[in-house]
């Protein structure tokens, strides 16, 4: 049940974001399982799994904004993270059990040679302890129940690796990459680069897509503003990742197509411009997503919110 609407205030938003400073210590799902509750909304997702251990931005879609969660996934990240040479564990972060030591450790132009060689686009396999599901199970439970378990590469970009500081045994670098692309492998390969072992013992998020962390909030702020009321002011609208596609505004016979499944009308995209807009209704509120059919001359919906 959506939160209710005090008397006399402007309609609520059906659809909003919020830019949750995950702490370390909760899990992904248990930041959506307290925002449920926060929020008085059962639909409620994230758009891009944070580990555990890790903290910062964690951007959390609410009501009809989970149907575009997967537009703000898909943007890049950027993450500082401290990365401790010498050591090695099975989920190459600071919750494994130790698997190798070494007593090298890298010289800073060593580490610059290599941080500079795994910039670009790559395979990069993830690690055994991921949440990526194999046969219907996150990988990090059947690897905890003891299975040898391995998911299939993946393709990443890596598009800045910038040592800030390095102390040994540990480098602190900043890290913008794709989506899906995992920082504890990529210290773990940089580890093995190096001939020693390495890990991630701390990680930020510091940028997701649009959302970055100066603007991030803690679930414990979050819950104060729906408590005092204040939350509509802080929320980020569903079209935050999508507002370099051209946007229509739709007539009303155009929005009730649009509602029910049919294309639209409005001028069509102009070279260079992407094929696919935003489609507002009358109030001035998202209402779907459409894509140009060039052999039909119309905007047909691909996501449709109410």
């Amino acid at each position: 049940m959506a939160t209710a609407q005090p008397p006399g205030r402007a309609p609520l938003p059906v659809g909003y974001l919020l830019n949750v400073c995950k702490e370390p210590g909760p899990t992904s799902h248990d930041v959506v399982a307290r925002v449920r509750r926060i929020a008085g909304e059962r639909r409620v997702g994230h758009a891009g799994t944070l580990d555990p251990a890790a903290a910062g931005v964690l951007v959390v879609c609410v009501g009809t904004a989970t149907r575009l969660s997967e537009y703000y996934a898909g943007h890049d990240k950027v993450y500082a993270a401290e990365i401790v040479f010498g050591v090695a564990t099975d989920t190459y972060d600071a919750d494994g059990t130790i698997t190798a030591t070494s007593d090298d450790l890298p010289t800073e132009p060593a580490l610059r040679r290599e941080l500079d060689a795994l910039l670009g686009e790559q395979w990069q396999q993830p690690p055994p302890f991921a949440a990526i599901k194999q046969e219907g199970q996150p990988l990090y439970r059947r690897a905890r129940a003891g299975e040898a378990v391995s998911a299939p590469p993946r393709r990443v970009v890596v598009r800045a690796l910038v040592l800030e500081r390095w102390a040994a045994p540990a480098a602190h670098v900043l890290i913008h990459c794709s989506s899906g692309t995992y920082v504890r492998a990529l210290a773990h390969d940089l580890g093995r680069r190096l001939g020693c072992a390495a890990y991630v013992h701390r990680l930020v998020r510091v940028v997701s897509g649009p959302c970055t962390l100066a603007t991030a909030r803690t679930l414990d702020q979050w819950a104060a503003a729906f408590a005092d009321g204040s939350w509509p002011e802080l929320v980020d609208a569903p079209d935050l990742a999508l507002l370099d596609w051209p946007a229509l505004l739709l007539e009303e016979a155009d929005e009730r197509a649009l509602g029910h499944g049919m294309p639209v009308a409005g001028r069509e995209p102009r070279p260079g411009e992407p094929a696919q807009a935003r489609a507002y209704g009358q109030s001035g509120e998202l209402a779907g997503l459409v894509r140009w059919d060039e052999g039909r001359g119309q905007w047909w919906p691909t996501k449709v919110l109410r």
